[in-house]
């Protein structure tokens, strides 16, 4: 099977960076793209203008390493109705942890919060093999992920609001409704160079927060839309106190404005809606990681 991979950079990227790729990679057709919000329309363009079989979306903090597509490129093959798979992801050789991004595949929790499995929030588990079964996620992360191009258009690849955040996720939930399994092939291990950044400004938590109700009226069915939505709003407003006495009265405002940003939204989420047509019951985990957590 060909594959086109697709380092993924919002700036430009070292000339060792590419040249690992393709000696880790070889026979693949490898691309450079610019991933700044501003950069979506091309971004997009670019996975809907590739030919191969598959098309690897890599983050330019990581680390291949020897053989790592050959397990995916197994899987793929065994089973036609796999549109996504994600490797195992780890922080390096040496310590064995899991990183704190993709680690085993993602997985949903009863109220639709994401988490990984092996990674939740700051706790990070040593890998000991206990994730060591192909078995279907609910979502693999943008940081490394091999999808069928096939279903990447059919699906017209990433949606714009989201494609920062939650885009991963989103594309996978569709790929789903369309009767697609997403696995994680642990065979393949590949590693995350610098831990994944983290956002502290009170205008990326509105955002979050936005976009995160946005996914759910995307693709929750009907029946659990209102009630799921409804208790993420209150979970979000007792995260709104929370940031009130921790991080001062502008995160406290920005739980606020990210409810009215979702609201004004709704209009075109709905038209969204029609279009997707999220009929499809997914499973998700028993586990409540924001009680946990």
């Amino acid at each position: 099977m060909k594959i086109t991979l697709v380092l993924q950079a919002s700036s430009a990227l070292a000339p060792e960076i590419i040249t690992t790729a393709q000696h880790y990679s070889p026979n693949c057709r490898i691309v450079v793209a610019n991933t700044n919000q501003e950069n979506f329309t091309e971004f997009n363009a670019l996975l809907m203008s590739i030919e191969t079989e598959l098309t690897g979306l890599i983050s330019s903090d990581v680390l291949l390493s020897k053989n790592w597509l050959l397990p995916i490129i197994e899987l793929f093959k065994a089973d036609t109705q796999i549109a996504a798979i994600q490797p195992k992801i780890l922080t390096d050789a040496q310590s064995n942890k899991f990183a704190s991004v993709g680690a085993a595949g993602g997985l949903l929790d009863r109220w639709a919060y994401p988490y990984f499995r092996g990674s939740n929030f700051a706790f990070q588990e040593t890998d000991t093999g206990q994730y060591d079964t192909i078995g279907e996620i609910f979502w693999a992360s943008r940081q490394c992920m091999i999808v069928r191009t096939a279903v990447l258009k059919q699906l017209g690849g990433f949606n714009r609001q989201l494609f920062q955040q939650f885009g991963d996720i989103d594309l996978c939930w569709r790929m789903q409704h369309a009767g697609y399994k997403i696995k994680v092939q642990p065979a393949s291990t590949v590693y995350l160079s610098v831990p994944h950044p983290t956002q502290d400004h009170w205008h990326e938590t509105a955002l979050t927060l936005c976009n995160s109700l946005m996914l759910l009226a995307r693709n929750l069915p009907k029946k659990e839309l209102f009630t799921t939505i409804f208790i993420r709003m209150c979970f979000d407003g007792l995260y709104a106190i929370k940031l009130l006495f921790t991080k001062g009265p502008l995160y406290f405002i920005a739980v606020i404005s990210a409810h009215f940003m979702f609201y004004k939204a709704l209009p075109r989420v709905y038209q969204e809606r029609k279009l997707l047509k999220p009929y499809v019951k997914t499973k998700r985990s028993q586990n409540a990681i924001a009680l946990k957590y």
